[in-house]
């Protein structure tokens, strides 16, 4: 399925014709989109996505893992950082911590790959 949703996604991020003249129909995928709820990055995804999937939602990043994204074909989790007087803060998917039995094609954006680390491959060896 992630596969599909990378070849899909990939047609469509291509310079599209302003006017919407030549504009493609979109990709029947649903997407959650699980993230910093209210910022201003979580519209700039909200936008991108939703011009581009027929089915397009977001959940605050706290409520992602009890909802295992029912009814939902991918999941895009996104996490950030910064520093706090020295110190590392996380938020958004960054914070949370993927059970290991986790199915659900995710993609990962930014610092959420910290996320499923203990749980897959990504990490250290």
């Amino acid at each position: 399925m992630l596969f599909a949703f990378t070849l899909a996604a990939s047609s469509v991020l291509a310079p599209q014709d302003p006017a919407g003249a030549d504009a493609p129909a979109k990709i029947p995928i649903s997407v959650l989109y699980a993230g910093e709820a209210g910022t201003p990055r979580e519209a700039a995804f909200l936008e991108f996505l939703r011009q581009r999937f027929v089915k397009v939602g977001n959940v605050p990043a706290a409520e992602l893992l009890a909802s295992r994204a029912e009814g939902w074909d991918v999941v895009v989790a996104d996490g950030s950082t910064e520093m706090v007087d020295n110190r590392l803060r996380m938020k958004g998917c960054t914070k949370l911590e993927f059970p290991a039995d986790w199915t659900k094609p995710t993609v990962l954006i930014a610092s959420s790959g910290r996320a499923v680390e203990k749980v897959s491959k990504i990490g250290w060896l």
